[in-house]
């Protein structure tokens, strides 16, 4: 398949160096194409790209996108249309239920488990983060681009958005686990439940940094207090400061199989409470949908 030929539909997503864009379905399953613009076609941009498209044909995790055809700067891949997890949080600004976040973090925990050990995503975050009309969390194109290229170590690519998101060692530039996944995870998981982030923007990035490594998250319970106390105790595991004291991705996923699986929601659950919360957002992804 030429991917130059491909019909370009509404542009759904941009970051620093990549373009997603709706097209046609493909075997009546929706369709995105990725893109490298022409400014970031050199040979280590195409190397991560390349890289993306290998790492989605070995580990088709539910979050991620289903890989049909590739080329060194285009990539098209099937998956149901999406809603930003920064659209959901704006549209609850006391909060979402406590359905809505532990579902979506268990099922993303779920796919962090079964991770190779080298891989770090490194930009778990609202602005990476979205959650699908299947009721399912979705990795957006910059995730893919980051953990593809297999990298543990602090670079000096990090997206200057995702600082408030950053695990205490990666913050302070030392090398990284999955539970450095674990502990961003943590941070969207605060921000979902509150409507604030766990980090709030400091007068200079530094500042914040410094609070990350410093691990002076606030307690959740002095912003809800009706949560269940495994709740409490859940979030305090991947929020723990030093990485051998975390609960990994695993853990994570037992803790709430055991203790609160009468939490979760089903996927229709979920996707019903998007349409009330953020409903203009949801109307977009339908109609970009096809």
């Amino acid at each position: 398949m030429n991917l130059d030929d491909v019909a370009r539909g509404p542009l759904l997503y941009r970051d620093n160096f990549l373009e997603c864009y709706r097209t046609q379905p493909i075997h009546g399953e929706p369709a995105e194409l990725w893109v490298l613009p022409e400014q970031f076609r050199d040979p280590t941009f195409v190397a991560m790209f390349e890289d993306a498209a290998t790492f989605l044909a070995h580990y088709p995790l539910a979050s991620l996108p289903k890989p049909i055809a590739s080329s060194p700067t285009a990539l098209l891949v099937t998956a149901p249309p999406w809603v930003a997890l920064k659209h959901v949080i704006a549209g609850a600004p006391q909060g979402v239920p406590l359905g809505l976040a532990l579902t979506f973090v268990h099922a993303l925990a779920r796919d962090l488990a079964q991770l190779p050990r080298p891989v770090v995503l490194r930009s778990i975050a609202p602005n990476s983060l979205a959650i699908s009309t299947a009721g399912q969390p979705r990795l957006l194109d910059t995730t893919i681009a980051r953990f593809a290229g297999r990298q543990t170590q602090t670079s000096p690519g990090i997206i200057k958005g995702q600082i408030r998101y950053m695990s205490p060692e990666l913050a302070g530039g030392r090398s990284l686990a999955g539970t450095s996944d674990v502990f961003a995870l943590a941070l969207v998981t605060f921000e979902l439940l509150t409507g604030v982030a766990a980090f709030e923007r400091r007068s200079t990035e530094l500042d914040t940094l410094l609070q990350i490594v410093q691990g002076r998250a606030p307690a959740l319970r002095s912003h809800r207090s009706d949560l269940p106390a495994a709740m409490y105790r859940l979030l305090d595991h991947m929020l723990a400061t030093q990485p051998h004291e975390r609960a990994d991705a695993g853990h994570v996923v037992r803790m709430i199989q055991h203790e609160l699986a009468g939490e979760l929601w089903s996927g229709d659950r979920m996707f019903d409470e998007v349409r009330r919360i953020a409903p203009a957002a949801v109307d977009a992804a339908l109609l970009y949908g096809y």
